[in-house]
């Protein structure tokens, strides 16, 4: 990780070496060109998948880890679709690689770009929060929010809720 300093006021956080080998020992099948990181199915639950076999359930998990390692240091772009890879972790299935595939091929799509923050004022925090009702096949709820200090993205969370909830506003 490369913390870049030279503008006063700016920070730019490079992840570009631990990408290019997340990219270099990916599948051939995980690999190609995509400008989303999901697709608008993202959290629907596809018809009768069957699952992973071990070798590839295997490989799901370890590729959706260092995904997780990217998205939280220095590509929040990547943490809606990862918020949904990781709730599957435990029994991929045929879709959910997919899934996975289209976060990789963005990935390589995306590699060259750079996480800037800037503060405008340190006493001004903002927070953008949302919620989604009832994406998930057991009827729950997705929950995001995100805190800045001016330009770029400071801190992120995005979670499926807890509690089933009967209407939208009760899910926010």
């Amino acid at each position: 990780m490369i913390l870049d300093c030279t503008v006063e006021g700016k920070i730019k956080i490079n992840i570009h070496k631990y990408i290019k080998g997340f990219l270099d020992e990916l599948p051939p099948e995980l690999r190609g060109c995509s400008t989303t990181p999901a697709s608008s199915h993202l959290f629907n639950a596809e018809g009768p998948s069957p699952p992973l076999d071990a070798h590839n359930a295997k490989a799901y998990y370890h590729h959706t880890m260092q995904l997780l390692y990217i998205g939280k240091r220095g590509r929040p772009d990547l943490q809606i679709s990862l918020s949904f890879l990781t709730i599957r972790v435990r029994k991929p299935i045929v879709t959910d690689w997919r899934k996975l595939a289209k976060t990789c091929k963005y990935l390589n799509d995306t590699k060259d770009l750079v996480l800037t923050l800037e503060a405008h004022s340190i006493l001004l925090l903002k927070w953008y929060i949302d919620a989604a009702f009832a994406i998930h096949a057991d009827m729950r709820s997705h929950s995001g929010g995100m805190l800045t200090i001016g330009n770029g993205y400071s801190y992120g969370a995005f979670t499926r809720q807890r509690l089933n909830t009967k209407i939208s506003t009760e899910s926010e």
